[in-house]
């Protein structure tokens, strides 16, 4: 089993409710199928994050042996980290992109024939 130091733990803990977070509220408000599809592709980064995170806690809770100080902790692989970081930045700069898209479609109000937006002073009945 993999002992996480207590730096590593922390992110281990932040990244997995960043990743739930980002998937449950992904998934409650889908109303398009790319949508769908874009959370099913950030699936296996919350579930690997779960499973790490649950082993962790379950080797905390159940094998509490006490443990020699001078035993070098092993380090952890930086493999999975930058893999996943990497398809993070990339999901992430897809979206961005597909909101700022989204925000240039959004036109700003015509003028409107009666003068709405004229700038001419409003004057209401019994003002002169």
């Amino acid at each position: 089993m993999t002992k996480f130091l207590p730096s590593r733990k922390l992110l281990l803990y932040y990244s997995t409710t960043a990743a739930l977070f980002f998937t449950l509220s992904g998934f409650f408000s889908v109303k398009e199928t790319k949508n769908a599809t874009l959370q099913i592709v950030f699936l296996p980064v919350t579930m690997y994050l779960f499973l790490a995170v649950s082993k962790d806690i379950k080797q905390s809770l159940f094998h509490r042996g006490i443990s020699d100080p001078t035993t070098p902790v092993k380090s952890v692989k930086k493999g999975p980290f930058v893999f996943f970081g990497i398809l993070f930045l990339i999901l992430l700069m897809i979206s961005l992109l597909n909101i700022f898209q989204a925000n240039k479609m959004i036109s700003p109000l015509p003028d409107d024939a009666a003068g709405r937006n004229s700038g001419a002073p409003l004057i209401f009945d019994g003002e002169e």
